[in-house]
């Protein structure tokens, strides 16, 4: 038996298909097109042209948003053109900005083939704003001009737990058997 256990809320959608509850594009010197067809889950991707040097593509919640419970902040990259050079930062309610991170450094491949999707994931922790920050807002901005580049699946993602088990173990009144356990950010608890 392989058991996935999750210890917070669904993951909340920023931008999926469409910008979730609460989320709106607080952007500047972009430009946006929020139903740009074909996205990565086959649904609407979120395209941005970053039309100087240092232009963002910047989701604000009008309600500040708390990451208690979660881990990472996911979200799918396309690069249609000189969009291999992104880079993130987050903001607290007080406008402290955190660490400005190169997202190509949580990319599999080290940078953004063009015309593919690739998928990012960013430790809450690598914001640079403490381990639970509230947020006011993210951004992502590029250090081309003109860089054409798609967003899907904008999400922040809860802390996960995988739990295998063998069937063995007589003594335990719930697990029967001996128990690996694998820990993604999560608390681990035991009887």
């Amino acid at each position: 038996c392989i058991f996935v256990i999750s210890e917070a809320a669904p993951s909340p959608v920023v931008f999926a298909n469409g910008f979730g509850a609460g989320w709106s594009s607080w952007s500047w010197n972009i430009t946006l097109n929020t139903a740009k067809q074909y996205g990565y889950a086959n649904t609407n991707a979120v395209g941005v042209t970053f039309n100087t040097t240092w232009a963002g593509f910047s989701p604000g919640v009008g309600i500040n948003f708390n990451t208690a419970g979660y881990k990472h902040l996911s979200f799918m990259v396309r690069n249609n053109s000189n969009g291999d050079d992104l880079w993130l930062f987050a903001a607290n309610p007080g406008n402290t900005h955190g660490t400005s991170l190169r997202l190509s450094d949580y990319s599999p491949t080290d940078t953004f083939t063009q015309g593919q999707w690739t998928w990012i994931r960013v430790p809450i922790k690598d914001l640079g704003l403490g381990s639970n920050p509230v947020l006011s807002y993210f951004a992502i901005q590029s250090g081309k001009t003109n860089a054409s580049v798609d967003f899907d699946e904008i999400r922040f993602e809860a802390n996960a737990l995988l739990f295998e088990n063998n069937g063995n173990d007589a003594n335990s009144p719930i697990i029967r058997g001996p128990a690996h356990v694998w820990n993604w950010g999560s608390i681990v608890r035991y009887p």
